[in-house]
């Protein structure tokens, strides 16, 4: 009996504590283009990196020990799963978060949402964040959170009904909106749109326009008219991109060796396409990283450098 009482004794002696030194927070900012994110844990921000299991969202309530420095396993309280982060850094003010967030993001300015003022509830256990109508919940740590399926309005006050866009749309001031809608909205007449890496309308002049110099719309190109044809001979026009100047100029495929190629692993491994050291030799490896960037932008998936997979990398890549 003694041996069972000092056995139980010393387990809690060793799980108690950690029990009581786990932190709480929500997420704050999340992007898609990076695996860092950012929680808020009431008072101050931590900077955590994904690196397994469930990918926390906007909003979700995490617990685990990440007031700590190192891979750490906590636990998403709102979706019920568990996930494993790296502690890049903790207790920090806002303005700190930000910068050390945009140093591992590319320079992408993270829009922190602010969370309404925590709240303790009272003995009743009555819900306080019902003020902020029948829609708001009270996570574990006592914070307001919009239920499942619905968002904060602009200012704060009221949780709304998250406005869900169907693929291959994009949501602007509450409402959707196609990638070429998108588009035409900010420049105008004979353009198209995409979607980009980062979930947002890439905009392409239409065939036979280029944009203007101050970059703000497509304007016609000035084509010089061309020699007359000889009646027996056949006019052919060459076939062009949409974006004729870039780093790219050449399709490239299967078997094709030289900067080029190596300048196109070298943007697929920065994208975390290509599992392999960049060479000068366009192989399987290439080709299946090709393959994949296509698939996610929902182009024709061929593994080929050629068409709007390549407009699309020379719009992104710097000569």
């Amino acid at each position: 009996m003694k041996n069972i009482l000092l056995v139980v004794g010393i387990f809690l002696f060793l799980t108690i504590p950690k029990i009581g030194l786990a932190a709480s927070g929500t997420v704050a900012y999340t992007h898609s283009s990076c695996d860092y994110f950012i929680v808020f844990t009431g008072g101050d921000y931590a900077l955590l990196e994904w690196y397994g299991g469930y990918e926390p969202d906007l909003g979700d309530t995490l617990v685990g020990g990440y007031e700590d420095y190192g891979f750490k396993d906590i636990y998403d309280t709102t979706m019920s799963r568990d996930t494993k982060v790296w502690v890049e850094d903790y207790r920090l003010s806002k303005d700190r978060v930000i910068e050390k967030y945009q140093d591992h993001c590319r320079g992408r300015y993270p829009i922190i949402k602010n969370y309404p003022t925590t709240y303790s509830l009272p003995p009743t256990q009555v819900n306080t964040c019902a003020t902020y109508g029948s829609n708001a919940v009270t996570a574990v740590n006592n914070q307001c959170l919009c239920a499942s399926g619905y968002e904060w309005n602009s200012g704060m006050t009221e949780c709304i009904k998250s406005l869900v866009c169907s693929d291959g749309s994009v949501k602007k001031n509450n409402q959707c909106f196609t990638y070429t809608e998108d588009c035409t909205q900010s420049f105008g007449k004979s353009i198209y749109g995409i979607k980009g890496l980062d979930g947002n309308s890439m905009c392409y002049c239409s065939e036979g326009y280029e944009w203007s110099l101050d970059g703000k719309s497509c304007v016609k190109k000035n084509v010089s008219e061309a020699p007359p044809v000889a009646t027996n001979q056949k006019s052919t026009p060459p076939k062009t991109s949409i974006i004729s100047a870039g780093v790219f100029r050449k399709d490239l495929g299967t078997g094709a060796r030289g900067a080029d190629v190596k300048k196109l692993e070298n943007f697929l491994s920065k994208e975390k396409y290509l599992k392999t050291k960049p060479d000068d030799y366009f192989g399987t490896a290439t080709r299946t990283a090709l393959m994949a960037l296509q698939k996610k932008l929902k182009f024709p998936v061929n593994g080929k450098l050629q068409g709007k997979t390549r407009d699309y990398i020379n719009s992104l890549v710097k000569q």
